[in-house]
């Protein structure tokens, strides 16, 4: 059951669209409390608060709520932001990412669920990327992960570093110079998953303000569930200079673009290489289109073992006729788990060697892949 509960009045401090009164900060408090409505489960999209920045899933509008939906044309934003609305994207693991350009994309590492150490070359060809979702306009692509370059999700940094296998048309700049404390800045992203809208302006504030005293600025952009990994933008020249994780009202906080490994990537998203890919997997075990005949149920597809080697650990692969066919797996003491169909692709971890693979159908020859490839035994 979700549960809601007031929040004290909040007031942020904002500053107006470029050309307008920029250098003029105005604040105005909320007339009532605020209500923060959310699920307590852990969503991999969910923002983060603290410098723990575990998920959470309330929503972080401070005060009055400035999110404003971008125009199919994107006449309504200021023109310094124009050229960068097509090069962000909505994850389907319910947050927002920018692409930096070549392929190479910007997100939060939360989203990805990374570990608190840096680690990368990692397969993620089961998160999709649709890029140009505004109101009244559907996205113009839709894009697959292909490798995480660099993730990371700890007390002092929150950044995912992927490449897709369709670039788009649009690319935002990285900013070369330090983030400053003052600097004016604007969020865009996808909040609950929505098509693009936009936070106004608002400028970076010392962290200690909101409590987080690891992370490198604070913000009163507003923002919601699916912020996640949108890019702090420079106000003037709609260069990067951080990306947004989370927060608890009234701030909001993030990490700044030069605390990443980005600049490791530089020949990638520059275009002077093409970014790197993962190495086929020679071992991958692949069955392409299926039937069974007469509903046959747990046809044993492959037994995964290894001569002295009690555990293994792979990655499964399946596009299966949904709720007809399914894969089961099987481990060694003779335990199994839920029926596994659709598409979808799951890390298996340290299952009870041997395992059984079992598939069932209902004959009418719809499932086109089971896939175990990264097979790996202890």
């Amino acid at each position: 059951m979700t549960s809601c509960s007031a929040q004290p009045a909040a007031s942020k401090t904002f500053r107006a669209p470029l050309g307008a009164t920029l250098g003029v900060a105005l604040a105005w408090a909320a007339s009532a409390g605020l209500v923060a409505c959310g699920s307590n489960d852990p969503d991999t999209g969910s923002e983060v608060q603290s410098a723990t920045r575990s998920p959470i899933s309330a929503r972080k509008i401070i005060g009055n709520n400035d999110l404003m939906p971008v125009d199919g044309s994107g006449a309504n934003v200021p023109p310094q932001f124009r050229e960068v609305l097509d090069a962000i994207g909505r994850i389907s693991t319910k947050c927002t990412a920018t692409h930096i350009g070549h392929g190479l994309v910007l997100t939060a590492g939360h989203c990805f669920r990374a570990n608190s150490m840096r680690e990368g070359n990692i397969a993620c060809d089961n998160i999709k990327v649709e890029w140009g979702a505004r109101k009244g306009v559907a996205p113009y692509l839709v894009s697959t992960c292909q490798v995480v370059l660099a993730q990371e999700t700890s007390a002092t940094a929150d950044y995912a570093i992927f490449t897709v296998d369709e670039a788009p048309r649009a690319f935002a700049r990285i900013a070369r110079a330090p983030t400053e404390i003052g600097r004016a800045v604007s969020i865009f992203g996808h909040p609950l998953q929505r098509p693009l809208e936009w936070s106004g302006i608002c400028e970076l504030l010392d962290p200690v303000q909101g409590g987080f005293d690891r992370a490198d600025f604070a913000h009163q952009c507003d923002t919601e569930d699916g912020n996640s990994g949108s890019t702090v933008l420079d106000a003037a020249t709609a260069e990067i200079v951080g990306i947004h994780s989370g927060g608890t009202v009234p701030y909001n906080y993030g990490t700044a673009i030069l605390r990443t490994p980005i600049t490791e990537f530089e020949r990638y998203y520059t275009g002077a290489e093409p970014p790197p890919t993962l190495p086929d997997d020679p071992d991958a075990i692949s069955f392409g289109k299926m039937d069974l005949e007469n509903d046959q149920n747990d046809k044993l597809l492959v037994e995964l073992a290894q001569e002295g080697k009690s555990s293994v650990s792979f990655k499964l692969t399946v596009n299966l006729e949904g709720q007809y066919d399914a894969v089961t797996l099987e481990d060694a003491e003779g335990r199994r788990s839920s029926r596994i169909t659709g598409k979808n692709t799951f890390e298996m971890s340290g299952m009870k060697a041997p395992v059984k693979v079992l598939f069932s159908s209902d004959s009418s020859g719809l499932s086109n892949l089971v896939k175990i490839s990264r097979i790996s035994y202890r």
